[in-house]
């Protein structure tokens, strides 16, 4: 199965980051947008594990021991690609997210799992195959938003097509403890 660990949004941040793909749909001429029910944070990328790794998957998250913290959303980008970009929201940088994501690759190494040697960029993907309109990009940087949004738990997601659609499923779940962070 497909596995990743995410920090998974309520129901206002879903909505907020669907009111923002829906300003930035008419500077497309092409892109598949994210199902709001999708969207999440991607904290760590597994790939296909072995339905007899999922325990080890699960202790690793559980060898994290982090507090809560508040996390802010905030400005567009894209990564350029030949078949259309991937547009995204970033994270403002934050020492709390970093370290959840240092302290879990760790734990993913010790656990017999093979992490990212890439620096740790965290984004909210909103689109991907998108083609802006000719000279669309300067509308694109006024599209701005900021979300305030919780840090509350880290959760491991299965990825997977269901009739063709793409599916996100929370098969494990580890509530950060202590006092939020601010």
């Amino acid at each position: 199965m497909r596995l990743f660990y995410a920090v998974t949004f309520g129901g206002d941040t879903k909505s907020r980051l669907g009111a923002l793909m829906d300003k930035i749909k008419p500077y497309c001429t092409n892109g598949r947008f994210s199902e709001t029910e999708n969207l999440h944070l991607t904290l760590a990328f597994l790939g296909e594990v072995p339905y007899c790794s999922v325990a080890a998957a699960k202790r690793a998250a559980d060898e994290t021991d982090d507090v809560p913290f508040s996390a802010v959303l905030s400005g567009l980008g894209r990564f350029r690609r030949s078949g259309g970009d991937i547009i995204w929201i970033g994270v403002k940088k934050r020492k709390e997210l970093s370290e959840i994501y240092a302290r879990l690759c760790a734990a993913l190494r010790k656990n017999g799992f093979k992490t990212d040697s890439r620096p740790y960029a965290p984004h909210v993907t909103l689109a991907r195959q998108a083609v802006l309109i000719p000279g669309a990009q300067k509308s694109l940087d006024a599209v701005g938003e900021t979300i305030n949004f919780p840090v509350r738990g880290i959760s491991l997601m299965k990825s997977e097509r269901i009739n063709g659609k793409l599916r996100y499923t929370e098969i494990y779940s580890r509530p950060l403890k202590g006092g939020e962070k601010t």
